[in-house]
């Protein structure tokens, strides 16, 4: 399925980020993307979703705001027995 309003909204975020990177005060927040502009910063995802649901209506979409190179993965293998 295609999310063609979301799809715009994310990649308008992702042109954006690096200026927001740059702001301490948003490092670490939640946005709120909706016809490709901030809707709103928030502290959590909770926060932003209900702002987005009370607000908005659809093509909306919420994304930290961090950088995605300093994210640590941990992999473990899985043993099925």
């Amino acid at each position: 399925m295609d999310y063609p309003l979301q799809r715009k909204n994310y990649e308008y975020f992702q042109e954006l980020l690096p200026e927001l990177l740059k702001d301490p005060l948003k490092m670490g927040k939640v946005a709120v993307v909706h016809d490709e502009q901030i809707k709103g910063i928030f502290d959590t995802d909770s926060a932003a979703f209900r702002f987005a649901c009370s607000q908005l209506y659809e093509g909306f979409v919420i994304q930290d705001i961090i950088d995605e190179s300093e994210i640590v993965s941990i992999l473990s293998p899985v043993r099925v027995i």
